[in-house]
C-alpha cells in the first residue's frame, strides 16, 4: 500500500509561552491534552504540573495526525528561548507534507495453506511498515497491524512477522485504522483471490471461517460479542448477492477488516449542576469533527433528566479537566460516554437525596 497523508481542513498549529521558572502554557489544536503534558515534560524533564495544555474547542480534523508533538514542538523550542511571549507557529499545507506525518506504506506477504473444499488450515503473513527516520508511533502500529494481519478468520495455524522498517522519507504516524488498513488490503485481495482460484463465491467463502463468538483469535484472546458473520448476511441480502444482475461497467465486491485497539484505558470526567440547573460537563476529550461534543453532551442530559441545551461542555485544559488518556481508537463515546454517566447518576443522586430530605421523603420516590 502507499503513502497516504490525512489532508485535515486545517493544519498543525500551536501557541506556546514559557516564563522565568519553566512554566509552560501551550494552546494547540492537539488530540490528546494529557498525552501531550507528559511527552513535553519528560521532553524537557520538568515536572508535568509545570505544563499546561490547553485544546482548541473543535480541531478541524484529525485521523490520528493530531496526535504527539508536531508543530507543538517548534513553538516549545522557540518560547524555550524568548520567555514571557506567546510564541505561534502554524504549518502550511506544504510543511503537512513533509514535517507533519503519513499513513504507513506497506509491503505484505501473505501465503495460505488451503484444502479442495476451500478450509484454509494455516496462514504465513510477513509485514513491513516504512516509518521514516523516527519511530513516532511505528513501533506499536506494527505491533496492532502484526496482531490483525491475518484477518478476522478462524485459522488453525497462523504465523505473522511485522517489521517497522526505519527509511529515509517521510515521517509515518497514527492514520485512522492504526495499521488495519493496510492489513485488511493485503488479506481480503487474498481471500479474493483463493476464491477465484477454487471458484468459490467470496461471501460465502468468508462466512465459512469469520470469526463467531467462542472462537480464540490468533493472538489469544476469546472472541466475543463479534457480530461480523451476522454483518455479512445482512449486508449480502441488501446488495442482492448472486441475485441481482450487474449492468454495464458494473462490478460487485465484498470485503472484511479487523483491527486491534488499545484498551484498556482510563478516561475520567466532572459534572457539576449550578444553581439554574444547567450543567457544566468538565471532560478532557477532544473535538475533532466526530461529533464528541454532542454525544458527551446527550449521555449526560440523559442521565441528569435535563435538557441537552442546558449542558455545556468545557474546553480541555490540563489546569482544569480531568484525566483522559487520548481522544483516538474509536473509544470516546465508551470509555468517556461511561464516566460521564457514571458521573451524572452519582450528581443525581446526591441531588434527589438532598430533596428527600427537605421534602421528607425517601430519594427512591423522586426524579429529575
Amino acid at each position: 500500500t502507499g503513502m497516504q497523508q490525512h489532508c485535515t481542513l486545517e493544519p498543525h498549529g500551536a501557541i506556546c509561552m514559557v516564563d522565568d521558572e519553566n512554566r509552560l502554557t501551550l494552546w494547540a489544536n492537539n488530540d490528546s491534552p494529557y498525552r501531550t503534558r507528559k511527552e513535553i515534560a519528560d521532553a524537557l524533564k520538568i515536572p508535568q504540573i509545570n505544563v499546561r495544555v490547553i485544546t482548541s474547542p473543535y480541531i478541524g480534523g484529525n485521523f490520528g495526525g493530531k496526535g504527539g508533538l508536531k508543530a507543538e514542538a517548534c513553538a516549545i523550542a522557540l518560547a524555550w528561548k524568548i520567555r514571557n511571549r506567546p510564541i505561534r507557529v502554524m504549518f502550511t499545507r506544504e510543511e503537512e507534507f513533509t514535517s507533519a506525518i503519513v499513513r504507513h506504506p506497506s509491503v505484505i506477504y501473505i501465503r495460505s495453506g488451503v484444502k479442495k473444499d476451500g478450509t484454509i488450515v494455516a496462514r504465513e503473513v510477513k509485514v513491513y511498515l516504512a516509518t521514516g527516520a523516527y519511530a513516532e508511533k511505528g513501533p506499536t502500529i506494527t505491533r496492532f497491524c502484526g496482531v490483525s494481519a491475518a484477518g478476522p478468520y478462524n485459522i488453525p495455524n497462523v504465523k505473522i512477522e511485522a517489521y517497522c522498517v526505519y527509511t529515509n522519507r517521510q515521517l509515518s504516524g497514527a492514520m485512522r485504522g492504526y495499521g488495519g488498513p493496510q492489513g485488511a488490503w493485503a488479506y481480503e485481495s487474498h481471500m479474493d483471490h483463493i476464491a477465484r482460484k477454487l471458484g468459490i463465491d467470496p461471501l460465502e467463502f468468508r462466512l465459512r471461517h469469520v470469526y463467531v463468538d467462542g472462537d480464540i483469535h490468533a493472538s489469544g484472546q476469546e472472541i466475543y460479542s463479534e457480530g461480523l458473520k451476522e454483518c455479512l448476511e445482512e449486508v449480502g441480502k441488501a446488495m442482492e448477492w448472486g441475485k441481482k444482475p450487474l449492468g454495464k461497467n458494473q462490478g460487485r465486491g465484498i470485503a472484511c477488516m479487523e483491527r486491534a485497539v488499545k484498551t484498556p484505558f482510563g478516561s475520567a470526567a466532572f459534572v457539576k449542576v449550578n444553581e439554574d440547573g444547567t450543567v457544566d460537563l468538565l471532560s478532557s476529550t477532544t473535538e475533532v469533527g466526530q461529533g464528541a461534543e454532542t454525544v458527551l453532551s446527550q449521555i449526560c442530559a440523559e442521565e441528569l433528566g435535563v435538557p441537552l441545551t442546558w449542558v455545556k461542555k468545557a474546553v480541555p485544559d490540563t489546569a482544569t479537566t480531568p484525566y483522559d488518556t487520548s481522544t483516538t481508537s474509536s473509544r470516546s463515546t465508551f470509555h468517556m460516554g461511561n464516566a460521564i454517566k457514571m458521573a451524572a447518576a452519582d450528581a443525581k443522586a446526591q441531588i434527589l437525596k438532598l430533596a428527600a430530605e427537605l421534602l421528607e421523603c425517601k430519594p427512591e420516590f423522586l426524579d429529575i
